[in-house]
């Protein structure tokens, strides 16, 4: 017991030493906040006040002060502004005597006590010098706004202004780089720029003196506009016053020395190219070179082009007539020829035909394509007299406008002597037809005597009934066929077709004979070699009978069949040893 209360009063004097311990510490944080934390959070904010009077004060005596003297110096230009930088000047003036004073004198103030570690003093002017300096601050951002947005549009103007510059400089190095495909432009340009230049030594002029709609306007009318329009330019000029400068007038001197010379070689270009024409592509290249140097670029390109394509159009025109000369003097010869040969043909034609007409029959359909050829024959020929009128013609007329009539001439040629040797190849397919229907007599007569002796040899009557008959019209055919050749003039198309019939049915009639005759001698000398086992069965004579009405009918080879069918039967009950 003794040690168990020893024990509990050793434990509550621990207890109670580390409350009081506790209690101290608690009191020491207090004190040390007091005396150090909050002086510390005084002083913190001392500086934080001082930092914000410092940096309002600088953009006073700074920006402010450079706006206002800005101001002042526009003043001096403007007399507009006089009155209102006076006004500025004595609100700033009394701004810095008054507020900013104030809030330097209590930055001072903090500044020192903060120092001297004069924690007092802090807590008891602290809340007056927050107040001084934040009006300060707020004072200087109103001055500063105001002045920023009174001179806003100025700096909008120095800013086009800047950049105006810098895009000419720009424009002007890209120009300078490849100045040497570009001579010809060298002076415009140089011009351009210097007026360029001197456009923006006017505008800063303006802007110096607040004359900032003026400065404005020609800025975005006259100097970005020019400086644009050359940048967009520029990729294209080289090569553009390439061609304008060397390759139209090369092209253009090439063409001219082409008329010269085809004019020196006696050709008529009245129509195709004149002296008046070259001309006027030389009025148009000297417009172009015009137009480049006085920097009108504005649908260059296109005329160019367009001037380059009239160019390529009277040199083809040339080179056209040229080859059309060529041509015209290699063939007009020719197709003189020609068309005499095609008359001396036709005449020769028309001669010959009343003996054809003597022979052979001549229809409608005929007459209609000799009508045809004396038409063609005759344009030709009035093609040739058209021709030959052109060629000694005053003036004469082009090579080209020659060619395509001796073109047309040679077209009607070829037509015409189409159409008569078409129609002599037809007269001599009259007499080939003729022949054949001619030959056809006697080969249809050797056919039908082949077919009429194995028709009479056919022991089946029915049979031979449709065949003979047959047989007879196709010797009704021959004989209208022979009595139509013997008779002039020959109708050919109505020999033709009796021609085609007959031989036709000639074929057909012998092929069928053939048939029929062999078929019945081998039908018929089966059956009588059947009659050995006809008595073998009833089975067996059935098929036999059934045999002799196919064979009757002339169906040998179902005849044959059933005889070959009685024959097997026979052999298997002979093999099986049944009666016979």
């Amino acid at each position: 017991m003794k040690n168990l209360a020893t024990v509990l009063a050793l434990q509550t004097g621990d207890i109670i030493l580390i409350a009081i311990l506790a209690l101290l510490a608690v009191i020491a944080l207090v004190l040390l906040y007091f005396l150090w934390f909050r002086n510390y959070r005084l002083r913190k904010q001392a500086q934080e006040l001082c930092a914000t009077y410092e940096k309002h004060h600088a953009i006073l005596e700074g920006q402010v002060a450079q706006y206002f003297s800005r101001l002042q110096r526009i003043a001096q230009l403007n007399l507009h502004y006089q009155e209102e930088a006076s006004e500025w000047e004595r609100k700033l003036r009394s701004f810095r005597e008054n507020v900013d004073e104030r809030a330097a004198q209590a930055a001072a103030l903090l500044s020192e006590e903060w120092e001297r570690h004069d924690a007092r003093a802090l807590r008891r002017d602290l809340p007056e010098s927050r107040r001084l300096i934040a009006e300060h601050a707020s004072g200087v951002n109103e001055l500063y706004q105001a002045l920023q947005k009174k001179l806003e549009r100025e700096e909008e103007c120095r800013a086009l202004l800047v950049d105006a510059r810098a895009a000419l400089r720009d424009v002007k190095q890209s120009f300078y780089r490849q100045k040497e495909a570009m001579a010809l432009l060298v002076p415009p340009f140089e011009s351009v720029f210097r007026r360029l230049e001197d456009l923006l030594s006017e505008c800063e002029e303006k802007v110096e003196g607040a004359d900032y709609e003026s400065a404005g306007e020609t800025l975005r009318k006259e100097v970005h506009p020019v400086v644009d329009a050359i940048r967009k330019a520029l990729p294209t000029l080289p090569s553009l016053s390439l061609e304008i400068t060397r390759l139209l007038p090369e092209k253009l001197g090439n063409l001219e020395d082409l008329f010269r010379h085809m004019k020196a070689e006696d050709y008529a270009l009245d129509g195709v190219a004149g002296e008046r024409d070259i001309k006027e592509l030389h009025e148009r290249l000297d417009a172009l070179r015009e137009r480049l140097v006085s920097l009108g670029f504005q649908g260059l390109q296109e005329d160019a082009e367009h001037l380059e394509g009239l160019v390529k159009e009277f040199q083809a025109r040339l080179e056209g007539e040229i080859e059309a000369r060529r041509k015209f003097e290699g063939g007009v010869e020719s197709a003189h020829r020609r068309e005499q040969l095609i008359a001396k043909e036709f005449i020769s034609l028309s001669h010959s035909l009343q003996g054809v007409r003597a022979i052979y029959l001549l229809g409608q359909e005929e007459e209609d394509k000799i009508n045809n050829i004396q038409n063609l024959v005759s344009q030709a020929a009035a093609s040739r007299r058209v021709l030959d009128t052109c060629v000694h013609s005053v003036p004469r007329q082009p090579y080209g406008s020659l060619l395509e009539r001796m073109e047309q001439l040679v077209a009607q040629e070829e037509e015409a002597e189409k159409a008569l040797h078409d129609f002599h190849d037809y007269l001599a397919s009259l007499k080939e037809d003729s022949e054949r229907a001619a030959r056809l007599l006697h080969e249809a007569s050797v056919l039908l005597e082949e077919s009429e002796w194995r028709v009479e040899a056919l022991p089946l009557v029915p049979l031979r009934e449709p065949l003979i008959k047959e047989d007879e019209e196709i010797h009704a055919l021959l004989d209208e066929l022979s009595a139509l050749l013997r008779n002039p003039p020959i109708d050919v198309r109505k020999a033709s077709a009796l021609r085609d019939e007959a031989e036709r049915r000639a074929r057909a009639l012998h092929q069928k004979a053939r048939e029929l005759f062999d078929g019945e001698r081998k039908c018929g000398a089966r059956l009588l070699l059947a009659n050995a086992w006809r008595s073998d069965s009833p089975e067996i004579e059935n098929l036999l009978l059934q045999a002799e009405a196919l064979y009757r009918k002339g169906e040998f080879p179902a005849a044959i069949a059933l005889i070959e069918e009685s024959q097997g039967k026979a052999l298997f009950r002979e093999g099986r040893g049944g009666p016979r």
